[in-house]
């Protein structure tokens, strides 16, 4: 883990802390599994490499953040991983495509499903632009 991110992660058994970062972190390589990111401002943090469980994120730009959006007006946080686009959003942390199927049986085309997959057509652009096309898969 890189020194100026030690002691930024209290993420041990099922408690976490909110994670106190600091605009313009250096988080490359950090283990990011269980870790609260809610409400961390991550603006100008480096992630390359950091690690979520078996994954890493990869690309410039790994994490987005949208909300507070949808059915529980929370944040919807989305990972540019190594193994493709994962969603956190409440206690569902899965790929994209499990979170768009999650929306259809929970929400249809409701007004929260409806908001759910606007925000993953901005989640899908900005993975576009930001993923590696040779680290990410499809």
């Amino acid at each position: 883990m890189a020194a100026s991110a030690r002691g930024l992660f209290r993420a041990t058994g099922k408690k976490s802390r909110p994670v106190a970062v600091n605009s313009g972190a250096d988080l490359g390589g950090a283990n990011l599994r269980g870790a609260n990111l809610r409400g961390a401002n991550l603006g100008g943090a480096n992630l390359g490499g950091a690690e979520l469980g078996v994954k890493k994120l990869a690309g410039t730009r790994p994490f987005f953040t949208i909300g507070p959006i949808g059915s529980r007006s929370d944040y919807l946080q989305a990972f540019i991983t190594d193994k493709g686009v994962m969603i956190r959003a409440g206690c569902f942390f899965d790929t994209r495509d499990q979170f768009e199927e999650a929306i259809a049986v929970t929400h249809g085309m409701n007004e929260h499903g409806t908001e759910y997959l606007a925000a993953l057509a901005l989640i899908d652009a900005h993975a576009e632009l930001w993923a590696p096309k040779e680290e990410v898969a499809a």
